[in-house]
């Protein structure tokens, strides 16, 4: 039944393929930067300072247990650098969820939600149940009526005609019977 469904999300899924987040532009075009090029690129700036950070933060921290951070500021300067450089991958990795990611999101749940429509559509419940039953047993009953209606009235013209016949066959007997007199 949702054979033509899945092939559509299959489509659409290859369609998908062919649109990479950093091509905007058709082919010619694409040589000459775009906004969201230099976008992707501070991205990509921002990503290799937080891991450079990281690594500082690393090499910190092994100083710190080998006990050549003695400073106060060293070390607050390097708790607070452990705290934005979580805060800022936490936030880039499961915030934004990417264009390909909403878009199937938003067909899922499409096709869930026709589905459920659907479904409630096709159920019969328990009350639509009754109420055809209880047609289903009237319709017979008057049928069942009907029937002992027609099968007395249906004797009634067998009797009616058994006396016309039965008054004839009489008459038709006694001149066939007057005829053999004469």
């Amino acid at each position: 039944e949702d054979a033509d469904v899945e092939w559509k999300f299959a489509r659409a899924k290859l369609w998908l393929s062919y649109f990479d987040e950093g091509r905007t532009l058709p082919a010619p075009f694409n040589l000459v930067p775009s906004p969201k090029s230099f976008y992707y690129l501070i991205m990509r700036i921002k990503m290799c300072l937080i891991k450079l950070c990281k690594s500082k933060a690393k090499s910190c921290e092994n100083d710190l247990e080998m006990g050549m951070l003695n400073s106060k500021f060293r070390k607050t300067r390097y708790q607070a650098g452990m705290r934005n450089s979580e805060n800022l991958t936490a936030n880039n990795t499961f915030s934004k969820p990417t264009r390909y990611q909403k878009i199937m999101k938003r067909l899922i749940k499409r096709y869930v939600l026709k589905a459920q429509v659907d479904r409630e559509n096709d159920e019969v419940n328990e009350g639509e149940l009754k109420e055809i039953k209880q047609d289903i047993s009237s319709l017979r009953y008057e049928l069942l009526e009907e029937k002992s209606q027609a099968t007395g009235e249906l004797a009634d013209l067998i009797q009616q005609l058994s006396e016309k016949f039965g008054k004839n066959l009489n008459k038709d007997h006694l001149r066939v019977n007057k005829g053999k007199d004469i």
